[in-house]
């Protein structure tokens, strides 16, 4: 099985800098958007909100002793497969995806799910990336990926 070269630092501050500056575009762009929040989305946004903070708080609860912002795994770190890693691979990821979906429909202006589209792009690809990584430091991890859910189901 081929494995990917080893990441660098540099690779791991990039990553973690464009995560910072979409997430800082996502506020200023909800911030600039002209669009009202419309009643028929407004409960579908906050569900959507809500089930974002329980994913994401929930895979952080689980994932603290190894958690890191960088895509690269801890050399010290054990592959977590309990709690919500037991059906998702990338809770983390898929509790941004559900935030970006609640603020572009509670605020559905063009900044918004431009900059919206650009982080959904972003994290996919991250995750494809972060899979490479996690695939070559674990020896369990294929048979791990192929019982789970990735980001959203079938990507």
């Amino acid at each position: 099985m081929p494995t990917e070269p080893p990441p660098t630092r540099r690779t791991d501050r990039r990553i973690v800098t464009a995560q910072a500056l979409l997430g800082i575009a996502l506020a200023l762009s909800f911030l600039r958007s002209d669009a009202a929040s419309g009643p028929p989305w407004t409960w579908l946004a906050l569900v959507l909100a809500g089930v974002a903070a329980w994913v994401g708080v929930s895979a952080l609860v689980i994932l603290r002793p190894v958690f890191r912002i960088a895509p690269t795994p801890r050399r010290d770190g054990v592959l977590v497969t309990h709690g919500i890693y037991r059906w998702l691979r990338h809770p983390m990821y898929t509790a941004v995806l559900l935030t970006l979906a609640a603020v572009a429909l509670y605020r559905p202006g063009p900044w918004v799910l431009a900059v919206a589209g650009v982080n959904i792009v972003f994290y996919l690809t991250k995750s494809r990336y972060e899979e490479g990584l996690l695939r070559a430091h674990y020896p369990g991890y294929e048979d791990y990926r192929r019982r789970t859910l990735g980001v959203l189901p079938g990507w």
